[in-house]
């Protein structure tokens, strides 16, 4: 892959973090070391990230799950699965574990990054970047089996969005809310359950925080997001964002109280435990300020 492609494919990611100026990634990929390790010590690798995962609900946590995935692209720099959980381990370590907003920058895009290794072994959306397409721009390309990673790019997206920017510089920087539209329109085509209904779930965050001038608001995200929780109705993730984007707004505590709540039971659940972690902990934050919420 050639350092032009890198270059054009992210970016997205250009200016506005926190009023630090523009920032750009450099050519190429640098989310793993070159150095290759051996292909026969995959199977432990992989046995190691799993295990990782399941203990990745705290900042060194998410850390050791970074590295265990780095550790297995390294072995097999082909393994699709192992990039696009690469990608979802660096934007859980942004959430728990970066120390300054620079540094979040970085792992934001490192997620990035990991999630276009994915996408890339799909020849033909490769071809059109290869020739100056966005990633966004070449989405039908895409194929069922490149859902995760489009769903990890685009959550990535999100939350480098609402993270990275100021709030004047998301003002003028909205296209990324329509991006992270298309993302996730084009994600329930491939597979509308993907990562617990991950494509209604980017919809609806997306259209919630789009003026209506823009086809956005409220009333518009309702959908989507019930629909993501029709598809996974114990997600945490999916009842966090129907609280936050309609009960809040909507001055409905009733409903808010209704999604949060059922984190607080703590019970084992499907998805990632280290994000089911960390929106639980959102949960308990919104609940313990409920009273200056409404």
């Amino acid at each position: 892959m050639g350092s032009r492609w890198a270059g054009r494919a992210a970016v997205v990611v250009l200016c506005g973090w926190m009023g630090s100026g523009c920032l750009s990634w450099k050519s190429g990929w640098k989310v793993s070391d070159p150095r290759p390790l051996a292909a026969d010590q995959a199977p432990e690798m992989r046995q190691e990230a799993r295990e990782a995962l399941s203990r990745s609900d705290s900042p060194r946590g998410s850390e050791r799950l970074v590295e265990a995935w780095t550790r297995l692209t390294r072995a097999t720099p082909g393994d699709r699965e192992a990039w696009v959980q690469l990608a979802a381990a660096w934007s859980l370590r942004a959430k728990w574990d970066a120390r300054t907003e620079g540094e979040q920058g970085e792992f934001y895009r490192n997620a990035l990054q990991a999630a276009e290794k994915a996408l890339a072994m799909n020849p033909a959306f490769r071809d059109q970047v290869t020739v100056g397409a966005e990633v966004w721009e070449a989405l039908a390309t895409l194929t069922p089996e490149d859902a995760p990673a489009l769903g990890w790019w685009a959550f990535t997206l999100w939350n480098y969005y609402r993270d990275g920017l100021s709030g004047l510089v998301q003002m003028t920087q909205r296209r990324w809310l329509d991006r992270v539209r298309a993302a996730g329109e084009r994600l329930t085509q491939l597979d509308p359950g993907a990562l617990e209904g991950m494509g209604w779930f980017l919809q609806g965050v997306a259209l919630a925080e789009l003026p209506e001038s823009r086809g956005g608001g409220v009333a518009a995200a309702v959908v989507p997001l019930d629909r993501a929780l029709e598809v996974a109705p114990s997600s945490l993730r999916n009842r966090w964002a129907r609280a936050v984007f309609v009960a809040q707004p909507r001055a409905d505590r009733t409903a808010f109280r209704r999604d949060l709540l059922p984190q607080e039971a703590g019970a084992s659940l499907p998805g990632h435990p280290g994000w089911n972690a960390w929106y639980a902990r959102q949960a308990r934050d919104l609940l313990a300020r409920e009273e200056s919420l409404f």
